[in-house]
């Protein structure tokens, strides 16, 4: 960070320790509940291609932690959920082979999800109504301080940039306590804390209250300062806001809340129970679900929110400005209190009271579940080795995943329409999605008719951990005909890399005969063509679309073949289709209903004078 004058004022020294917290917290692959004091709940590594059981542990009590991973990859989460009584109140420390490092019993449950502060220290509240601050002592867990609150701590810690530690309780006070325990301020709301702080670029703390409100507080050293609060309801109707705030990278603030009655009255459903405030705390808009949000949302790279629902959905949403509208919706078999959580490709990650884990494709669809024995409230955390870990209600703590390497394309950067006879650079970024340094080599190819045109690879060295780079390949001239379609695939190569969902990219481009005058040309109007798009997810396992497109009705076949053209399945056959849009599934298996191996194959559409042949990739 540069900074300009000399002369730190108060708030350029106050950025410039956040600065540091966050440079501090970002050497821990997860070190706090959703991953950042901005609450995003997302990481640059990528989770697990499959759901494969690394290890697990098997506690005594439910676990509704969420964990934390330290730079050394050490799991620290902790047991026991209901004040009602425990059986296991231990916070646990594990290794990343699944061995007990050490556990350290604290006085009560703990719902609570750790932190892992500046130095190490691991701070978690617990429903014995204390805040722990726990150091690692290799072989045991040390207790440095704990600070009592007053009553049950529900609320996870956030760690600020001076290393106060704020959470909430349920004696209605939103907490600061300093780095040695003592006691800094109290900020007195009108209800319960459970909702877990996220602060702002500026400092500044954001959490919920049962009393239907979100705040916006300041550190004022002796006090906590209200800034603003925003109304979810009105009192008693029960607009409980239990949900963490996420913090979106222009100051917007998304939180949800429960629609109920409160306990003192007629549950009675209320409207709008998801919501996103500018930073000053004005209403941008909000939406209405089929049931309550107390899961915590996350915000994926391209700004798209993601939030689970009592209604049993995950909800994608984009924040048009002055309007949120839904782009998908995803259906489980229970409540989503617990909160999903974003990898470094986009796909979502989301435990249900149904018992499953979901790993979901940004489009929506569903890459692989996992049954998990047990109700999940707990959201995942992902570790810089790609495994991802997650606790039940049953007691049973997964690591799920197989640790390696994971190198694969971020974006391919080439116009879908082009010229006759230009010449185009194909561009692209490519990525390290796990720990360590990895050298590997990135290639663009470009087809035509099934026959490769162009090819040019690059070799990528020591690309560190957790970034992107930019690849450039060289100059191509595209064919003199107009109207013809090419296939550019920008694919990277690692041996032993496990994850082949994000190894290659595929577009389509054509051809037009003067690019400035395309839409004024039939040939070149989006509507006038048949088109075969991309199936997605590509590789895939074990189910994938593909789309295509009619101008009119047509007489249509889509079918799939193998690397020696033999016929696996047709998926379409149909004498008169109507125009317009149309998708079809492959689920992997042949027209004997058998189970095909993993592999290349070919997908054909055919209709009246077209013929287009396209690549996939089914991986197990």
């Amino acid at each position: 960070m540069k900074i300009r004058h000399s002369i730190l004022t108060t708030v350029v020294l106050q950025i410039f320790l956040i600065s540091l917290a966050l440079t501090a917290a970002a050497e821990h692959p997860w070190p706090m509940f959703r991953h950042d004091l901005q609450h995003s709940g997302r990481t640059h590594f990528t989770g697990p291609a499959a759901p494969t059981v690394q290890w697990d542990l098997e506690a005594n009590d439910g676990i509704v932690s969420s964990a934390a991973i330290a730079d050394d990859g050490t799991v620290y989460v902790g047991a026991g959920w209901s004040f009602f009584g425990v059986a296991d109140s231990n916070l646990y420390a594990i290794n990343p082979d699944g061995s007990l490092k050490w556990s350290y019993t604290a006085g009560g449950g703990l719902f609570s999800s750790p932190a892992i502060g500046p130095d190490g220290t691991i701070y978690i509240g617990c429903l014995d109504n204390n805040l722990y601050a726990v150091e690692d002592a290799l072989t045991h867990g040390n207790l440095k301080w704990k600070t009592d609150l007053g009553f049950i701590v529900y609320s996870s810690p956030a760690v600020g940039a001076d290393g106060t530690i704020y959470l909430g309780s349920l004696n209605f006070n939103l907490h600061a306590v300093n780095p040695d325990g003592s006691y800094k301020w109290g900020y007195l709301a009108e209800s319960c804390i459970f909702s877990s702080p996220a602060i702002g670029p500026q400092g500044e703390i954001y959490v919920g209250s049962k009393d239907h409100n979100l705040y916006c507080l300041e550190d004022a050293l002796d006090h906590g300062e209200q800034r603003w609060s925003y109304a979810a309801g009105e009192f008693i109707d029960g607009h409980f806001v239990d949900s963490s705030p996420a913090l979106g990278p222009d100051g917007t603030v998304y939180v949800g809340a429960d629609p109920y009655g409160g306990v003192i009255d007629e549950m009675t459903p209320v409207p709008d129970n998801f919501f996103a405030l500018s930073s000053t705390g004005e209403l941008k808009w909000s939406l209405t679900f089929g049931d309550g949000v107390e899961s915590s949302p996350a915000l994926g790279s391209d700004g798209t929110i993601y939030v689970g629902s009592f209604d049993h959905n995950l909800y994608a949403i984009r924040d048009q400005g002055d309007a949120g509208t839904v782009a998908w919706q995803f259906p489980t078999g229970g409540w989503i209190d617990g909160s999903p959580v974003v990898d470094g490709c986009g796909t979502i990650y989301v435990g249900s009271r149904d018992s499953t884990l979901y790993a979901i494709n940004p489009d929506g669809s569903l890459r692989w579940s996992f049954p998990a024995g047990g109700a999940i409230e707990a959201s995942p955390s992902i570790g810089a080795d790609g495994v991802l870990y997650f606790g039940t209600m049953a007691g049973v703590f997964y690591a799920l995943g197989s640790p390696g390497p994971d190198v694969g394309v971020a974006n391919l950067d080439i116009p879908e329409q082009v010229e006759v006879n230009a010449t185009h650079a194909p561009a692209g970024s490519v990525g390290n999605f796990r720990s360590g340094a990895q050298s590997f080599e990135v290639t663009c190819s470009i087809a035509t008719g099934g026959d490769e045109i162009y090819q040019d690879t690059i070799a990528i060295t020591n690309l560190a951990g957790g970034t992107t780079q930019p690849v450039a390949f060289a100059p191509w001239t595209v064919g003199p005909v107009s109207g013809v379609e090419y296939d550019i695939t920008l694919a990277a190569d690692l041996a032993g890399d496990n994850n082949a969902f994000n190894d290659a990219i595929t577009i389509q481009v054509r051809a037009v005969a003067d690019i400035s005058g395309v839409h004024d040309e039939g040939i070149g109007r989006p509507d006038s063509r048949i088109r075969l798009h991309g199936n997605f997810p590509n590789p895939f396992n074990p189910v994938t679309t593909i789309g295509f497109f009619l101008p009119r009705p047509e007489a249509v076949s889509l079918r799939i073949y193998d690397l020696a053209g033999r016929l696996v399945r047709t998926l379409c056959q149909e004498d008169h289709l109507e125009s317009g849009e149309h998708e079809r599934s492959w689920n992997g298996l042949d027209e004997s209903g058998r189970t095909v191996a993993a592999g290349v194959f070919f997908y054909r559409l055919e209709a009246d004078s077209f013929s287009k042949t396209r690549r996939m990739t089914l991986v197990k």
